[in-house]
């Protein structure tokens, strides 16, 4: 009878604890800029359960395709010198700066340092809090991200002087995913606002080898289409002529080298520049 008793007891106790558990979920936030020519993902964490936490001394090793990307930046959003939290009557940081590393290709390790023990903001509930974004340059489109955290040296609320409630779960929500533009086909709508030109679209952004423009105009018009490199350098230089109501034309370029480019189109009362990328 006691033996149930104590029995009891415990199996409360322990559920009770299993459902007031820190249990924190971390995942990418992605998006493909075809304009740029990167590759940006955000790191978010939030509460699986109801119970909320604040973070404290935590460390994130991410993995990604070398052969698919290259690190281009870091830009911490929490959990820094900028999060200031109410302590006593004034507010003040409790963290140091995102230290990160990205010297070997294929990793990119941050680390997230709390200060005052005991103590933390932003809290984090079911409503996602963002960490840091990490943008990385394409180097092959169509190719899979391999963007995932490293199970083991992925961890939050690390055992230390300088931490706060200990995070019993943490699940990891990767993005391995193919690295495509989500405007894919679609045309680039310039800005013709005051212009006698009624409509133009570019398409498609990203080109593979022909850039195809439709214009729609209120006068007969001659127009100089030019095409640049983000260095400035003219790339293609032709003219076309335009008459009243829709036009169509096309513009080679499979001879170009993938990147960015600036196509500039000019007439005698009309003059725009469309941004393009090149697969």
């Amino acid at each position: 009878m006691n033996l149930n008793k104590y029995t009891l007891f415990f199996a409360l106790l322990f559920g009770t604890f299993a459902l007031n558990a820190q249990q924190a979920k971390v995942f990418f936030d992605t998006n493909v800029d075809c304009l740029n020519n990167q590759y940006c993902a955000t790191v978010k964490i939030e509460a699986i359960n109801e119970t909320e936490y604040e973070v404290g001394t935590s460390s994130i090793l991410m993995q990604y395709n070398k052969d698919a990307l290259t690190f281009a930046s870091y830009t911490s959003h929490n959990f820094d010198k900028t999060s200031t939290c109410e302590l006593g009557n004034e507010n003040i940081s409790l963290y140091d700066e995102h230290a990160y590393d990205a010297l070997v290709p294929g990793l990119l390790n941050t680390t997230m340092t709390l200060t005052i023990p005991g103590y933390g903001c932003p809290t984090v509930s079911k409503d996602a809090v963002d960490v840091a974004t990490v943008c990385f340059d394409i180097k092959e489109m169509g190719a899979n991200s391999g963007l995932r955290f490293h199970n083991r040296h992925t961890n939050f609320n690390k055992g230390g002087v300088a931490d706060v409630q200990i995070i019993e779960s943490l699940d990891m929500i990767h993005a391995q995913e193919t690295i495509e533009c989500e405007n894919g086909e679609h045309g680039v709508a310039a800005d013709i606002s005051g212009s006698v030109v009624q409509g133009l679209e570019v398409s498609p952004n990203p080109f593979t080898d022909v850039i195809y423009l439709d214009i729609n105009t209120e006068s007969s018009d001659d127009l100089n289409i030019q095409l640049y490199d983000v260095k400035g350098r003219l790339m293609k230089n032709i003219n076309e002529n335009v008459f009243v109501g829709n036009n169509n034309f096309s513009l080679e370029a499979a001879d170009v080298p993938s990147g960015v480019y600036l196509l500039e189109i000019k007439g005698a009362d009309f003059e725009t520049s469309i941004k393009l990328l090149k697969n």
